[in-house]
């Protein structure tokens, strides 16, 4: 598929996700005028009446659903992603909290990739060369404990022998990376180290089954009987073409990770994206919600693009669109 058929797509994905998410938002029970005018809210006095039709013309509700969608996506458009509107916090955008969270939420998932891949490719290239022995059965029994423990569990589990018990690291909390390099990256640890020990998981046992295949092939089979060192056979003619499932797992997976995000940020008390869209769903704040939601939708496809776009960096013969005999 071409370059720009792929964008195509990609547009035609979020204009869908924006407008199923708009969909859900309006199955959510509560007003949005109860949220604006809090305890001012009165439905029985003409005065209070008044500001309530005021507050619902100011918020579109007047508006038929497909033409509120419709000024929603112009807005979005524009850049105006909505803002809050409740009392707690009115006047707050959106756009505002994305500047303050989204540093925290993806340093968190780029730590986490980071830690996962740096785990899984020794350990899924040894357990492939070492296929059938002791080592490889050691690392397939630790990734199953992995998959199996829930990402709740395993940081409960952290935090008890690090922050309880060795008082290593902070058990809730996040310090910026600005502020103070050392405490930002301890706090970092536990909330990284429970989401990659589950992703590591799952690409150390990708990697495994490509490298086995691929250790089978003629030209590895060639390498080895030229005499080159089994490190370089591994890493230098076997890795390269063992990745392409690796690279697409790890494309696919930045949704679970956005998902774990949320878990581990609400869980540590850490303030980034998922604790904003947590706070945003229970204030009702739905402009909010469909910003956050366009925004992590926008990441999630664009990873996804990123990565169709790095096979042809691991085999330069793939070419989008056109097959060749």
């Amino acid at each position: 598929m071409k370059i720009w058929s792929k964008l195509g797509v990609l547009a035609v994905t979020i204009l869908l996700v924006s407008i199923t998410t708009y969909a859900i938002t309006l199955l959510l029970p509560g007003d949005p005028v109860v949220s604006v005018l809090g305890s001012a809210y009165d439905n029985k006095s003409p005065t209070g009446k008044a500001q309530i039709e005021v507050v619902r013309k100011e918020l579109h509700l007047d508006r038929a659903v497909p033409m509120r969608y419709l000024l929603w996506a112009k807005g979005v458009a524009t850049g105006n992603l909505g803002k809050k509107v409740g009392a707690a916090g009115a006047g707050i955008t959106t756009t505002r909290l994305l500047k303050e969270r989204l540093p925290v939420t993806l340093e968190i998932m780029l730590l986490t990739q980071i830690v996962a891949v740096l785990l899984a490719i020794p350990l899924g290239v040894w357990s492939a060369y070492r296929r059938g022995k002791a080592v490889d059965s050691a690392i397939a029994g630790s990734s199953f404990a992995m998959l199996a423990l829930p990402n709740f569990a395993l940081a409960l589990v952290l935090v008890y022998i690090f922050s309880i018990k060795l008082r290593w690291l902070p058990s809730v909390g996040y310090t910026r990376l600005t502020a103070d390099l050392g405490k930002n990256l301890r706090s970092m640890v536990i909330p990284v180290l429970t989401l990659a020990l589950g992703l590591a998981a799952v690409y150390t046992r990708l990697l495994r089954a490509e490298m086995s295949a691929t250790l089978q092939e003629d030209f590895i089979q060639m390498a080895t009987a030229k005499g080159i060192k089994p490190w370089r056979v591994l890493l230098g003619h076997a890795l390269r073409p063992s990745s392409f499932s690796l690279l697409t797992v790890i494309g696919i997976n930045v949704g679970a990770l956005i998902g774990g995000a949320v878990i581990m940020e609400n869980l540590m008390a850490i303030n980034g994206v998922g604790t904003a869209l947590i706070e945003s769903i229970f204030q009702r704040e739905y402009q909010v919600v469909l910003g956050l939601v366009l925004v992590i939708t926008l990441f999630y496809v664009v990873a996804n693009f990123i990565v169709d776009l790095l096979y042809t960096v691991l085999d330069p013969r793939i070419r989008r669109g056109s097959t060749r005999a």
